[in-house]
């Protein structure tokens, strides 16, 4: 092909395509060639789609600037934990997984780290260490997934804005290098284990907090008679709002147009002479809609709701889990494990600057955790007062076993 040759030029040079010669001393016979696919398959094929970047300033955001998972670090590949065989059933790894796949149960964090029953060992798995957790309450283990500890990047007092492959084309030729390129992906968001497929299609939602990726809805949609939303198809949209927004003069924050309360009403009347049923516009974990007298009103509805998605990697070496310093790690009044805030994600102008807090999606009491955390801060006063009294009633108790001891040798010595 021409040295300046260029496929994702809007009008590549067709004067003198690339051209494909085939080595005919690799073909057979019957003009078959073999393909010698490796078992050890390289962890960029599968970095190509899976990897993540995790925005930590107003900079733009490259993949040197990303640490790699603890486990390829000390060797692994992605492969040796996701395995699969020639039925493409690719192990996930989470607790629970329905696989036909023998070491199904065995390729979980727990499966690898933790061991189970008495008679052969089974931790250990591919130099897998054993971790001892000291001093962490055996409540954690019934509570948290693994991953809550030890995945994603750290919660700080608000969410990131968070790149992946699949989304944003990380790694192909002219993407937007942007911190804040949409679709905006917000992390890491602490909530009830959701977001993972069992086989039969159902969603399982579990007790444990995991992190999560998050992603705010925000699109067009009908509501027919039986008030059940549904988005409207993209070129219809395109045909209907695109003429009205040429004619205003649009502001853009974080790559998004800001919509005002008069431009999401004038929105929804035109939809409504396009479609069967009512318009109406879905952002910012609301349902904006016009009531009988042509009022635009917002109201709370499911399918608002933010997407999540759990997060397994990048997993983060034992000395950057939380608690490893303290509990205060997340058991602080500024904590983002539970008291951070989650943007919400959305071009309507009034919304711009609205969060939820963390302990929302963990559905957790407040009143009780804020409670919970505070005594933290009396903890060490605490600990030194009863560390005191105990020398002290120790003390009290020698004192008295030596009177006993003094006791006994006098009525011993009078028998003598």
């Amino acid at each position: 092909m021409d040295d300046f040759y260029d496929p994702f030029m809007p009008e590549p040079d067709v004067k003198n395509p690339p051209e494909v010669t085939y080595n005919k001393g690799i073909f057979n016979a019957k003009n078959e060639v073999l393909f010698n696919i490796v078992r050890e398959v390289p962890n960029d094929r599968c970095y190509y789609c899976h990897s993540n970047l995790y925005e930590k300033s107003n900079e733009k955001t490259e993949k040197w600037t990303q640490d790699e998972d603890i486990h390829l670090t000390a060797g692994l590949k992605c492969v040796d934990c996701h395995r699969n065989g020639l039925e493409h059933d690719i192990i996930r790894g989470y607790p629970g997984e329905e696989s036909d796949n023998p070491l199904v149960s065995a390729s979980t964090c727990e499966g690898c780290h933790l061991p189970e029953g008495d008679d052969i060992p089974e931790a250990g798995r591919l130099g897998a260490p054993i971790p001892k957790h000291p001093g962490i309450p055996a409540v954690h283990f019934d509570k948290l997934t693994c991953t809550a500890c030890h995945s994603g990047p750290w919660p700080k007092e608000e969410t990131v804005y968070t790149k992946t492959s699949r989304a944003h084309r990380l790694g192909t030729p002219n993407v937007d290098k942007d911190a804040d390129a949409l679709p905006h992906i917000m992390s890491p968001v602490l909530a009830k284990q959701q977001g993972i497929i069992t086989a039969d299609s159902t969603t399982m939602e579990g007790e444990k907090l995991a992190p999560h990726k998050m992603i705010w809805p925000s699109f067009w949609a009908a509501i027919d008679s039986n008030d059940i939303v549904e988005p409207i198809e993209i070129d219809v949209v395109t045909k209907v709002i695109k003429p009205l927004m040429d004619k205003l003069e649009l502001t853009y924050r974080d790559s998004w147009p800001q919509l005002t309360d008069e431009m999401i009403k004038d929105a929804i009347v035109a939809l409504s002479k396009e479609i069967k049923g009512n318009a109406a516009y879905v952002s910012a974990g609301k349902l904006y809609s016009l009531n009988d007298s042509e009022e635009l009103i917002e109201e709370e509805n499911a399918i608002a709701e933010p997407y999540l998605w759990p997060i397994a990697h990048n997993v983060r070496p034992a000395a950057q889990a939380l608690g490893v310093r303290y509990c205060t790690d997340c058991h602080e009044e500024k904590s983002g494990f539970f008291f951070g805030k989650v943007k919400v994600d959305s071009p309507v102008a009034d919304e711009w600057l609205s969060t939820r807090k963390m302990i929302e999606f963990e559905e957790l009491d407040p009143s009780y955790t804020k409670a919970f955390a505070s005594s933290f801060v009396f903890r060490p006063m605490m600990k030194i007062i009863c560390i005191c009294c105990s020398l002290v009633i120790a003390g009290v108790l020698l004192l008295y076993a030596l009177r006993l001891l003094l006791s006994i040798a006098k009525v011993f010595g009078k028998g003598n």
